[in-house]
């Protein structure tokens, strides 16, 4: 060892290098800068400088790879020149990612990325060589399974592998024996073959099961070489392995530093390949692994040991079931949960059985007579009921209801891509040569010809004119409507836009109601057949096309007089004029036309005077602008799903003159979607009440067949339903002397008798069953005339099939709503005023979601966790696949750039098809948030019907807006362009297009649980398929083939089972001992019902605003609230996951209890576990303690406080930064109650509170963020009633005088009044302000408006000057101004004015992709907030001695209970005090750092703080200034009591933890929390304090005698009279 001297130090050198190269190395390395230590720099920046750090180091690994191979040859450096260059380069751009979300996003994009590519190239590879490929895709095996092979099809077998060939041809085997080709028998076939002879079976094979174990082995083969070598390539110097960090196995890489040129290379090079072994095996034994094992511990679960048991030993199994408390269908699952789930089972079944016996009871009895049901459980049925969607109905029922919007939804998807694609050929036939230089009015032609081929318009080479000429010609073209001379495939477009309606229309035509006609007339009504043709007839004249007019859009519409007159001119001449209508609407008028004036009108001797055509005109006028309200008590009930029969009587509006006095829009596009919608919605309406209808037949059939079997004298069973048809008959059979004038003999059908008798029967009905409304006949169900009427029918009445029937009332409530329709219920001011606060609540709904870009990606993101709730991963459905379904929907165009595609997202036929599809089923469309806020925005407080289009009855009078039996028919949607002002048109497209994509968010994950559950259910089936016939050869080993397809078809009846499907089965003699399925098109149905299962399952288990009870959707409508749909839902689907899962468990299937393993074990993980798991991952990766993340969910706002907060990392002041994990997952309505009760005990521990007491608060707290969804005061709101005054009539009783509820000043006392309306206002804009505007508006900011220009100063900042002003988003002020800078004329800085925050551009845009959002606990802020909140509740307590003070002659007793309730006050305010301050600790802010803000920042002084300190409380002492007061009104003061109190307390830790048995030095005590001495009056020396007697004795004596030997030896201490206490206090503080 060598040792030399520089600059006074000492250097040992191994070798002897001289004292100058050793000055030169020392000078060097000591001269050297030192490289700093990254600094975390917040989650966002990291993890967004992790993703470009992984970016670069792709092209750093594949570059490195090749100079390793130089290196290795010629023995160069040339890698580290490589290695240099990117290190250098990532540090000039400051990219240096550091803690576990740098780190972590760093490696999923340095080797995520190339794997994906790798894989995706090794997937394309292998379907080419396979044929199933884009370039083998028409020689796909699948193509051959529904079609016969034929010579053609043989010889392309040739170009396919023999193992492919050898499948398709077993397919083809397959077809001809259950085609019949091939007899059965004649030749020996597999087992897969005899599952296709089943016909419930499928058509064929899967793709993935024609490869053998052997090929799938080489496909993971390949893919793990394929990952392996991606992940060699572009793995890095720096890239560690697992055996890096255990520091063992074959992986441990070596250290290249030390070594030189082939030898460092080739070092680098066995690196690279051990990270690329590692590689491989991850990502082809790890997801196989991972999945592999689920399924052993998901088949595991669901297994019944008993039965397995049974299989060895029948003794041995009876005798272990016998032993389980649930018998032999005990699960592994159950046992493993201590047979809790069995229990959650047995108490679910138990609660859904009294509820259903609750439902039927009332249904049944009522709630009102002598035999109801009582009022306690009247109350909680009624609850339970309007608390589900399906309320009192039949859930079948319920159901077909609940699919009425979505199936109107998708017919109307169809209209609008037709008008898209109509839209395109126009655009497309305009741009030609021949139409680019024609007039405007010329290309407006072809829009108004759409409009005539919906009126039944036809080209003129589609009328036979061979035949014809002269007036046969000219009738044949009237008859065909106008004729049109449109290009071919425009008109075919316009023609099959015109088809659709057709369609709708032979659907309308076919529908229940239109049955229900009798085919002969009865009381002057209509056969059905001669329904029908006038309905075929107005449908081909265009009748049932909806038509828009401005009357009814524009409330300050008004004929100009110059076309008033014109109008009266054509009227007076008869031109294009109604006579039956102008006489309906004169009728009731002073210019009303006789019989003969009407005869001669018609004959063409008379015409209209020019009074008559005015009074016309402003008749119709007058009408069609009338509000349609009920009439009577002002509050009538509106059945939702009413049926609109007035398109039953509807025919088209042939009146020129009436259109023209209404203002007609020749809109095709509006007239073609609400005439689809219109049609639609009838006939989905109609389906529901037929069955609606068919439940009630099959209830008054049951309950009659139950009623026959009851014993002589037994009780019958009450009916639910009533058939009025069949009652009326019935009472006037039974009570002959009501109805005197009637035989009842002659009676056979309600036609027989006149109207009185119905309406007497109907009476006497009523008074029998007060709990019963019969529909249409019940004045509670109409709001005019009720229809007595023998012949009245369903096509009369809104109820349609249901029409007559009686159901019980409070389900006929349930159904539906009550409509505040009289002006008079409510003064249109104030109804104006709150219509319009909704609407505000919506739109600041609306813009805090829809147009807030990170809510739009958290909406895609958080949906994730429905589906691992219902353990829908792995196999079984794509998510990439959903995405592309979605945004074909949402963009429907192939985009571009400069000419050249990039990616085609056109919305094909496929695709519409399947989202059509999807819609009807009830699947997508349905996000409970967007259509709450659509609710809120678009339909107000309730029904207010105005007339919206033209509906000419057949007795000729204009009915507006189309009322039959007292209601108005429903109009879904309302489509009313003209009611937009230009703004309104120019942002409608992007607002769609927010909607659409919010929408899409939603819908892509339920597209993806769709093909999940199908799957799973198919995987289901066809395991029971197996099962079936393996138990088969258990006891046959060799089974014939129509032995193997009865075993697949028992199975299949299995199966339908667990899926509401019936299947219908008979023996068959041909086969003994086994059952046959009756045949016919099976196949097909059970299709649809494995369908139908797996989308009501996605509707059932994933939040769906179709499904949100009634009432629910009611409280949009109060000020309480934001998003009440969708916890609301969330409650639903939990329940619906755990009770369908405990189902799935119970099932005989163990296929179908392996998905209720996986869906219960998933849905507790997601519920309950996940959030704890990250939470714990965060504090690992962090350091972050238990009792730390306590201090931080209790300094947290006051929304966080219960929630599950993940700590990732520190800012650079070493504030906690924290993901809101709550925020993030949709389940937290769920989890958060459980959270807050043990975080609101493990708070009110520390706070020593009682076991009562801290029992009784966690229950509240959890009860509070229970319900906070529901009833917490929504958002605008709320902001109202920030800004409103704390006091008088002004505040409402609600008023925070300009503080927020987190304590925030809004404007303070000292604001003069414009001041404070200015900044309220801006309060109140900010919660409108749409997130994606780039500005944020602080608390309290103002624009400098109202300020007061007089009186300032020479130089000062004259008027306008905002103090505290708008600034930029975080996101704007971060991604273009992280480092400061200028715009439009205006500093920016990059520090937030207001919170002094700096964002990186990096973090903003990783922000803005995850829709992540963290916090960052900012504790010199907190704790300066909680100073303050300390001071108050300290100064609040002392005004409780004060108010004291002002009772005229107290007693000493009042006056010590005074004291003792002040100081009790003081205490907790102190308790609570410490309690923030030991939390500041905890969370890393040093005792120095906590002292100075509490002092300076929120002007604590030194005895609390160092009270605080000490952990020693000082309780109250009134001070001289009262005590002196309180002489002069000659009030005693009972201070022995008060100074034994005090002696008391003082002192007393104020921390709950164990008292130390060493006694404390008093002096050091009253040192370091130096106490006032309290003085006193002069005490006369004949006064004597008086005694004290009753007063809260047991309250005085627990505090007199619950004392401390400390407290007992600072009593002995300073004396026992209170002057001497005093005086010894103040020397002890003098002299220390």
């Amino acid at each position: 060892m060598y040792t030399y001297r520089v600059g006074n130090e000492d250097y040992t050198f191994a070798d002897e290098i001289g004292q100058e190269e050793a000055e030169r190395r020392i000078t060097a390395l000591t001269s050297a800068p030192t490289k700093q230590e990254p600094r975390y720099e917040g989650f966002f920046t990291e993890a967004a400088e992790g993703v470009v750090s992984g970016l670069t180091k792709i092209p750093e690994g594949i570059v490195s790879t090749g100079t390793l191979v130089s290196d290795a040859i010629t023995g160069g450096n040339a890698t580290g020149a490589v290695e240099a260059w990117f290190d250098n380069l990532r540090e000039e751009a400051g990219i240096d990612p550091e803690g576990a979300a740098g780190k972590v996003t760093e490696a999923l994009v340095q080797f995520g990325i190339p794997g994906i590519y790798a894989a995706s190239a090794i997937s394309k590879v292998g379907k080419l060589a396979t044929g199933t490929g884009k370039a083998g895709s028409f020689f796909r095996p699948d193509r051959f399974i529904t079609a016969p092979m034929t010579r053609g099809t043989s010889k392309l077998l040739k170009r396919f592998a023999p193992d492919t060939k050898k499948a398709l041809t077993n397919i083809e085997r397959r077809r001809r024996i259950r085609e019949g080709e091939v007899k059965i028998g004649t030749k020996k076939v597999g087992e897969t073959d005899a599952r296709e002879l089943s016909p419930l079976s499928a058509g064929g094979p899967r793709a993935r099961d024609m490869g053998t174990k052997a090929q799938k082995m080489g496909r993971y083969a390949v893919l793990a070489t394929s990952a392996g070598f991606a992940d060699a390539i572009v793995s890095t110097d720096d890239t560690q392995t697992l055996g890096d960090f255990f520091d063992a196995g074959p992986t441990n890489t070596v250290d290249a530093v030390g070594k030189e040129g082939q030898e460092r290379a080739f070092a680098k090079i066995f690196n690279k390949m051990k990270v690329g072994i590692e590689g491989g095996v991850a990502t082809a034994v790890l997801p196989p692994a991972f999945l592999a094992s689920l399924n052993v511990v998901n088949r595991t679960l669901a297994a019944r040991p008993a039965e397995i048991l049974d299989k060895i030993s029948p003794t041995l199994g009876a005798g272990f079931g016998k032993a389980l408390p649930t018998g032999k269908q005990t699960t592994v699952l159950d046992i493993a949960s201590g047979f809790t789930v069995p229990l959650a089972r047995e108490g679910i079944r138990r609660a859904t059985k009294n509820i259903l016996e609750r439902e039927q009871d009332i249904l049944a009895k009522g709630l009102v007579g002598e035999d109801s049901v009582g009022t306690l459980s009247g109350i909680i049925g009624r609850m339970e009921a309007i608390a589900r969607y399906r309320g009192f109905l039949d859930p079948a029922v319920a159901r077909l209801r609940s699919l009425i919007n979505p199936e109107v939804e998708g017919n109307i998807k169809v209209a609008q891509q037709k008008m898209q694609e109509i839209d395109k050929e126009i655009k497309k036939l305009l741009k030609t040569e021949r139409y680019t230089t024609l007039p405007d009015q010329h290309k407006k032609k072809y829009i108004d010809n759409f409009m005539d081929v919906l009126e039944g318009a036809v080209r003129r080479n589609e009328i036979d004119t061979s035949a014809l000429s002269g007036r046969r010609l000219e009738a044949a073209e009237e008859a065909a409507g106008k004729i049109v001379d449109l290009p071919e495939d425009l008109y075919q477009l316009y023609r099959q836009a015109k088809d659709t309606i057709t369609t709708l229309t032979d659907q309308f035509v076919d529908s229940n109601v239109v049955k229900e006609l009798p085919e002969q007339a009865v009381d002057g009504g209509i056969s059905r057949g001669e329904f029908e043709r006038q309905i075929r007839r107005i449908a081909r004249e265009g009748g049932y096309l909806r038509r828009q007019y401005r009357i009814y859009n524009d409330k300050n519409f008004k004929l100009d007089p110059d076309a008033k007159k014109e109008i009266v001119q054509k009227i007076m001449s008869g031109e294009g004029v109604d006579i039956g209508h102008v006489r309906g609407i004169l009728a009731g008028t002073s210019h009303r036309l006789t019989d003969a004036q009407a005869a001669d009108l018609y004959a063409g001797r008379l015409n209209f005077t020019q009074e008559q055509a005015t009074r016309y005109i402003d008749e119709v006028t007058s009408k069609a602008k009338q509000t349609k309200a009920n009439i009577g008590l002002g509050q009538n009930r509106i059945f939702q799903n009413r049926l609109d029969v007035s398109l039953i009587q509807k025919r088209k509006v042939d009146s020129a003159v009436l259109k023209a006095i209404l203002g007609e829009i020749r809109d095709p596009r509006e007239a073609f979607i609400s005439t689809v919608s219109e049609l639609s919605n009838f006939v989905a309406t109609d389906r529901f009440l037929q069955i609606f209808k068919n439940s009630v037949d099959a209830n008054i059939a049951q309950v009659s067949a139950r009623n026959s079997r009851l014993a002589e004298g037994a009780e019958p069973e009450s009916q639910i339903f009533f058939k009025m048809d069949d009652e009326v008959i019935n009472i006037i059979r039974n009570n002959p002397t009501e109805f005197q004038g009637v035989n009842p003999a002659t009676i056979s059908r309600l036609g027989d008798l006149d109207s009185e008798s119905v309406k007497k029967a109907i009476s006497l009905f009523e008074q029998k069953n007060p709990n019963h409304v019969i529909l249409g006949r019940s004045a509670d169900t109409v709001a005019g005339p009720i229809d007595t009427r023998a012949g009245a029918n369903a096509t009369t009445s809104i109820y349609g099939t249901m029409f007559g029937y009686a159901v019980p009332r409070v389900m006929y409530n349930n159904l539906s709503t009550a409509a505040y329709l009289n002006p008079d219920t409510m003064p249109t001011i104030l109804r104006n005023i709150y219509g319009g606060m909704q609407k505000l609540k919506g739109a600041t709904q609306y813009a805090k979601t829809i147009l807030s870009p990170l809510t739009q990606v958290r909406n895609v993101t958080s949906a994730s966790m429905f589906a691992l709730a219902q353990g829908n991963y792995g196999k079984g459905s794509s998510l990439g696949t959903s995405v592309n379904t979605v945004l074909r929907d949402v963009i429907d165009k192939e985009l571009k750039i400069k000419n050249i595609s990039f990616i085609d997202l056109e919305r094909d036929g496929k695709t519409l098809d399947f989202l059509v599809d999807m819609q009807k089923r009830g699947v997508i469309g349905s996000s409970a948030q967007l259509r709450e806020i659509q609710d809120n925005l678009r339909k107000g407080l309730g029904y207010e019907s105005k007339g919206d289009y033209v509906s000419g009855q057949l007795r000729g009078d204009l009915q507006l807006p189309g009322e039959v039996a007292g209601q108005g028919g429903k109009r879904s949607p309302e489509f009313k362009v003209t009611r937009r002002s230009k703004l309104g048109q120019f942002f409608e497209g992007p607002l769609n297009v927010a909607e659409d994509l919010y929408r899409g968010g939603d819908d892509i994950w339920k597209i993806y649980n769709y093909f999940f559950e199908l799957n799973k259910l198919k995987n289901a089936r066809r395991k029971m398929h197996n099962d079936s016939i393996q138990s088969l050869k258990r006891t046959n080993r060799s089974p014939t083939l129509d032995q193997i397809a009865a075993a697949v078809t028992d199975a299949d009846a299995r199966f339908g089972k667990h899926i509401n499907f019936n299947i219908r089965r008979e023996p068959d003699p041909n086969i003994e001992g086994t059952q046959q399925v009756a045949f016919g098109p099976i196949q097909g149905q059970l299709t649809e019902a494995i369908k139908q299962y797996a989308a009501d399952n996605v509707r059932n288990l994933v939040p769906n605003y179709e499904l949100v009870p009634d009432v629910v959707k009611g409280l949009r409508g109060l000020p309480i609230g934001d998003f009440i749909a969708f916890p609301a839902e969330i409650l639903r689907t939990g329940f619906n996951t755990l009770d369908v899962a405990m189902k799935e468990l119970t099932s005989d299937s163990a296929a179908i209890r392996e998905i209720g393993a996986r869906r219960l074990t998933n849905a507790v993980f997601t519920f309950g576990v996940l959030g704890d798991g990250l939470q714990r991952f965060g504090q690992m990766m962090t350091g972050t303690s238990d009792e730390e993340m306590d201090a931080i969910n209790r300094r947290a706002a006051p929304w966080q406080r219960n929630a599950q907060l993940i700590p990732v990392g520190q800012d650079k002041n070493g504030n906690p930064e924290v993901l809101d994990f709550s925020h993030t997952n949709p389940w937290s309505t769920l989890s958060k109650p459980f959270h807050t009760v043990l975080k609101s005990l493990r708070t009110g521990t520390k706070l020593d509170k009682s076991g009562v007491e801290n029992a009784t608060n966690a229950i509240y707290e959890a009860m509070g963020e229970f319900f906070e969804p529901f009833f917490g005061v929504s958002m605008i709101y709320d902001a109202f009633i920030d800004v409103l005054p704390r006091e008088g009539i002004r505040s409402f009783g609600v008023g925070r005088g300009g503080v927020t509820q987190s304590g925030a000043k809004v404007y303070k006392d000292a604001d003069t009044r414009g001041v404070s309306i200015e900044k309220g206002l801006l309060h109140i804009l900010n919660t409108l302000k749409p997130n994606i505007l780039p500005i944020r508006i602080p608390t309290g900011a103002d624009l400098g408006i109202m300020s007061d220009p007089e009186g300032l100063a020479p130089g000062s900042p004259k008027a306008g000057t905002p103090v505290k002003s708008i600034e930029l988003s975080r996101g704007a002020r971060g991604v273009l101004f992280p480092d400061g800078g200028e715009f439009l004329g205006f500093n920016v800085m990059a520090e937030e004015p207001t919170t002094g925050r700096e964002y990186e551009r990096a973090g903003e845009i990783f922000r803005a992709f995850t829709g992540l959002q963290t916090q960052v606990i900012d504790r010199e802020k907190l704790l300066q907030f909680s100073g303050q909140e300390f001071k108050g509740e300290r100064s609040g307590a002392a005004t409780l001695f004060s108010d004291a003070l002002r009772l005229e002659n107290p007693t000493d007793n009042q006056m010590l209970e005074a004291y003792i309730r002040t100081d009790n006050a003081r205490l907790k305010a102190f308790k609570k005090m410490k309690l923030a301050y030991d939390d500041f600790k905890k969370m890393g802010l040093s005792e120095t750092k906590i002292i100075r803000t509490l002092k300076q920042k929120a002007g604590l002084g030194n005895k609390e703080i160092l009270s605080l300190k000490a952990d020693r409380y000082i309780p109250y002492m009134p001070d001289k200034k009262k005590r002196i007061d309180a002489l002069r009104k000659g009030i005693r003061l009972p201070m022995n009591a008060i100074l034994r109190v005090y002696r008391n307390r003082f002192n007393t830790r104020l921390t709950p933890e164990p008292v130390r048995e060493e006694t404390p030095d008093v002096r050091n005590i009253l040192n370091t929390a130096p106490v006032e001495a309290p003085k006193v009056a002069p005490v006369s020396q004949n006064m004597t304090p008086e005694p004290i007697t009753n007063v809260a004795q047991n309250t005085i004596n627990n505090e007199l005698f619950r004392t401390d030997p400390r407290n007992r030896e600072i009593a002995a201490f300073l004396g026992s009279n209170p002057e001497d206490v005093l005086k010894n206090m103040q020397i002890a503080r003098r002299t220390g």
